[in-house]
Formats: structure tokens, C-alpha cells, sequence
């Protein structure tokens, strides 16, 4: 029997009303680790950082992973880089284990822009894939009921870029010749229909409507209800 809930996302996990798609899921208690801006290399290592210190039980635990795009990067630094670029520029994100200097939220800061050129879109892809599988096998070494899905669909093998965000490059055109991507467990992933949708989809009359990057609380209830809800019963 699930009694607890940890999420792990970015803006698209987090919410931006104080009602995220997480609190209408029916589980009392609710760890939400998503943070704004986040790339999927902090999300994976936040995640895996956050349960080794967890004290509740794995067997009655569901931990759900909305990833990130696959454009983001993020880049682990040392504490004193950190609070450079923490005080210089306003962001990073830290868990008092692991620090990060990220793109996701970072404007135009000239460190990233470098380590931005040195990545094309397939490393990109690759990166991201690797994370997928990194938690993915340490949640099953741990005995955690896990779901994941991506915040938009960059899964097309027909095109470049995710067509919804226009810049996350899409992993299944970018690796779909790779082993990696070929060989990939979708077992435990959730989409909204068979095309690989995702909450970015379900979601885009809403933000155009808003004039908005991010969906509305009310379609975070809806996406809750009629998505997350569903997938999740299996493990009720």
C-alpha cells in the first residue's frame, strides 16, 4: 500500500500556485523536489541524493520523475564556484550534498554559454538518456514503485527539436541509430497517448491562452485527474 510520495521535475513538477500536479493524487504525504529551471543531471542526482537519506519504506513509496528538456545543462561545481555564481549572477541550486551551475534559469552568464557550445544535440540526448537509466536502475536496486514521463515530447524520430518548446532537441531523432535508444525500457513511463505526449502537450492551449510558459493550476488538477491518477493505480 503506496503512503507516500516523492516527485522530482523541474517548474513543470513544481507548480507555480502552491498547487502542483502532485498534490491531487490522493497520497497523503508528499515530498515535491522539483525545482524551477532544473536540468535532468540535477534532477537525477537531487533525487538519488534526497532517498539515500529517506527513512521511509520503499515498499510503500511511489516516486514519480517528470524529467526536464534535454536542452538544459547542468553542471556539477564545488562549493566555492557555487557561491561565486550564486552571489555574481542569482542562481544555482545546491541540496547541501552536490552543487550545480545550470542553463535552465541562468540568462546570458558567459561560463555557460562556453560550456554550452561544447555539447551538440546528440551528447545532449545521450546525457539525458543516461540519467533516465542511472535512477531508473537505482530505484530498482532499492525496491521503489517508480513512474516517469518528460515535461514536453522531444521522443519524435522525424524531427529535430521538440515541436512544443522549439529547442530541446528530440532524443528519438538525434539517437534513434544508437544502441542506448534502442535498447530503452519504456515500461514504467507514462505518456498521454500513444504519440508520447506529455503535461507540455496536454497543457499547450492553456499557456498559449495565458500567455505563459507554465500550466495553470486548474490543468494541473486536470492533468492529476486524468493522466498522473490512471498510471498510478497499479501501484494502489
Amino acid at each position: 500500500m503506496i503512503d507516500r510520495l516523492v516527485v522530482s521535475g523541474c517548474s513543470f513538477t513544481q507548480g507555480s500556485s502552491g498547487e502542483p500536479w502532485a498534490k491531487h493524487l490522493n497520497i497523503t504525504s508528499v515530498t515535491n523536489l522539483a525545482n524551477g529551471g532544473a536540468g535532468n543531471n540535477y534532477i537525477c542526482r537531487r533525487t538519488l541524493n534526497y532517498l539515500e537519506s529517506y527513512s521511509g519504506d520503499p515498499k510503500k513509496t511511489l516516486v514519480i520523475v517528470m524529467w526536464s528538456g534535454t536542452s538544459r545543462i547542468d553542471v556539477s561545481v564545488s562549493v566555492e564556484w557555487y557561491k561565486h555564481i550564486r552571489t555574481t549572477f542569482g542562481f544555482g541550486k545546491t541540496d547541501g550534498i552536490s552543487n550545480w551551475i545550470h542553463t535552465g534559469s541562468s540568462g546570458n552568464v558567459p561560463v555557460l554559454e562556453s560550456l554550452c557550445k561544447t555539447n551538440d544535440n546528440q551528447s545532449l540526448c545521450v546525457d539525458s538518456l543516461q540519467n533516465f537509466i542511472l535512477l531508473e536502475t537505482y530505484l530498482r536496486a532499492r525496491g521503489y514503485s517508480y513512474l516517469f514521463t518528460s515535461y514536453a515530447n522531444y521522443w519524435s524520430e522525424g524531427q529535430e527539436y521538440c515541436a512544443t518548446t522549439e529547442v530541446d532537441p528530440n532524443i528519438g531523432y538525434h539517437c534513434k541509430n544508437l544502441s542506448l535508444y534502442k535498447n530503452f525500457d519504456f515500461s514504467n513511463w507514462s505518456f498521454v497517448n500513444d504519440k508520447q505526449d506529455c503535461f507540455g502537450e496536454f497543457a499547450l492551449d492553456d499557456i498559449r491562452n495565458r500567455d505563459d510558459a507554465h500550466p495553470s493550476p486548474d490543468t494541473h488538477q486536470r492533468f492529476a485527474k486524468e493522466i498522473v491518477l490512471p498510471a498510478i493505480r497499479k501501484f494502489q
